[in-house]
């Protein structure tokens, strides 16, 4: 099973890196058949939410356990509309009363407005460390390119001084133990 993961993590390491990874070792048929599975709309493959194997999957099944992930009203919300114009008009004049007020400079406030904010995109991991045959998935929220991306940046900025005084924070698990 370790081997299967090993050779996973190459075919993806072939399929989806950019042309910086040369496959002169393969033949026609070789490359063909890794141009097949890249082309495969019928498989997803990513990476596994932990220990970096990747994972191959049916995508019909992975769109159906993300739209039950989502059908969940516990944890989501299904919004009627796109409020991103809404709560971009708020943030807008919040940085414009940080500039009045001094709190920001200008500058700063020209970094943290995002003109063309995109839609943050929800996809899920699998969690194969907890069954290998119908894995829960982890869902992450990517936030790249977001309205409240450069927001974020800057708060965790200032955050982070504070945060590491706190007396629960832990840098990370070898931490723990001293």
């Amino acid at each position: 099973q370790i081997n299967f993961i090993l050779h996973q993590h190459l075919l993806y390491k072939m399929l989806m890196e950019k042309p910086k990874f040369e496959l002169k070792n393969l033949n026609k048929v070789q490359k063909a058949a890794l141009e097949g599975l890249k082309n495969d709309r019928t498989i997803i493959m990513q990476k596994a939410d932990k220990g970096g194997a990747i994972v191959i999957q049916n995508t019909d099944k992975y769109i159906s356990k993300i739209k039950t992930m989502l059908s969940d009203s516990s944890c989501y919300k299904k919004l009627i509309f796109n409020p991103t114009i809404k709560y971009k008009s708020q943030i807008d004049r919040m940085l414009n009363r940080g500039v009045e007020e001094k709190w920001i400079t200008e500058q700063k406030s020209k970094w943290l407005t995002h003109h063309h904010p995109v839609v943050p995109v929800l996809y899920a991991l699998p969690k194969i460390h907890k069954s290998i045959v119908d894995p829960p998935y982890r869902p992450i929220v990517s936030g790249i390119g977001s309205l409240t991306e450069k927001l974020s940046i800057f708060i965790d900025y200032y955050l982070q001084p504070l945060v590491k005084q706190l007396p629960s924070y832990l840098r990370d698990t070898t931490d723990c133990f001293n």
